[in-house]
């Protein structure tokens, strides 16, 4: 689709934040189609501090690439301080956001032209996941799909306001423009707090069923982080977006246990710090009332029961009713063979 547009008026703007993987990068990049508009920014979280321009030789391979190059004293200011900072320089209608080592898959191109001109806040698509070498299916899509389908079965989109990846998502930029959203400046989960107020200011969703946005999983990556300041900084902002929402009067937060899986999630890893945030807890508690709390305390720990003992000893007895029934029928088979012929 060529409609004239040129990269100073593009209809869609991808974000990208970046660290030290310019290979994954690059493959990212060459999953975004050239087009006149569509403009693609990556923002690299100073990678290479000694460095005005850390990767020249990417500048020259992709010429329609805006990048911008982060310094700070600090080190790295993490993905919600580079998204923001993309966000100063987009021009398009949509924003869209991409992590380095993501793609976009074959179907993307079909839905930005299917929602070019839509009157949507925001419009979801489905994703998938591999791993990093792109050979084997990943799981961390998963849960994105689940919440996407009960939304679409249940035609509740206050169901969304789970989807908390800014990835999968065309988002109208005058939606974020107009109230101010931004990512949480911290290391991890920046992306909580700036899904769930564009969801909750959303006055229109589109769900698309089809797949256009692919997700790895690799080592090291910041999702996989259990240190004590990580874990603390996630039960912190799912705190803050379920608090935002109850004053905003969405009683959907409700139904949202994120704070007290994060919190129990610390409780296993680090159960000094558990202690020290148990007044923090504790206002959660009364933020949700006793039995919606107990529901979300319940459940966590039901959902770990099932996948680390019930579901482990179902599947034994299945594989030794399998092995049993192999040996019974290779039995009888044996008895018969040994039947002299009358």
């Amino acid at each position: 689709m060529d409609k004239g547009y040129s990269f100073m008026n593009p209809l869609f703007t991808i974000i990208i934040p970046h660290k030290c993987i310019p290979k994954l990068l690059e493959r990212c990049l060459n999953s975004i189609p050239v087009r006149r508009d569509v403009q693609v920014i990556v923002v690299d979280d100073n990678s290479d501090p000694s460095k005005e321009v850390v990767y020249p030789e990417l500048v020259e391979a992709y010429p329609h690439v805006q990048w911008v190059w982060a310094k700070n004293e600090g080190g790295r200011r993490g993905a919600g301080y580079a998204r923001n900072l993309g966000m100063k320089q987009a021009a398009g209608r949509w924003l869209l956001f991409a992590d380095a080592d993501d793609i976009y898959t074959n179907e993307f191109l079909s839905i930005l032209d299917a929602y070019a001109d839509s009157d949507a806040d925001i419009v979801y698509f489905y994703p998938t996941s591999v791993d990093t070498c792109g050979i084997q299916l990943g799981t961390r899509h998963i849960s994105y799909e689940t919440i996407l389908e009960e939304a679409r079965k249940k035609e509740d989109n206050s169901l969304l306001l789970k989807m908390y990846t800014p990835t999968c998502k065309l988002i109208k930029h005058g939606l974020v423009s107009t109230h101010g959203i931004q990512f949480s400046e911290t290391l991890v989960t920046n992306d909580v707090l700036f899904s769930t107020m564009c969801q909750r200011f959303s006055e229109r969703e589109i769900i698309d069923s089809r797949i256009g946005y692919c997700i790895t999983t690799r080592s090291g990556s910041l999702h996989t982080k259990r240190d004590v300041q990580s874990a603390r900084e996630r039960f912190f902002i799912h705190c803050q977006a379920m608090n935002f929402l109850r004053e905003t009067g969405e009683e959907a937060y409700r139904r949202d246990g994120s704070p007290f899986s994060r919190y129990l999630a610390i409780l296993v890893y680090h159960p000094i710090a558990a202690i020290r945030l148990f007044p923090e807890f504790m206002t959660t508690i009364n933020m949700y009332g006793i039995a919606a709390s107990v529901r979300h305390i319940i459940s966590p720990i039901k959902k770990r029961w099932m996948l680390y003992f019930v579901t482990p000893v179902k599947k034994h007895f299945r594989i030794n009713s399998r092995v049993t029934h192999i040996r019974n029928e290779s039995t009888e088979i044996r008895t018969e063979s040994e039947v002299p012929e009358g």
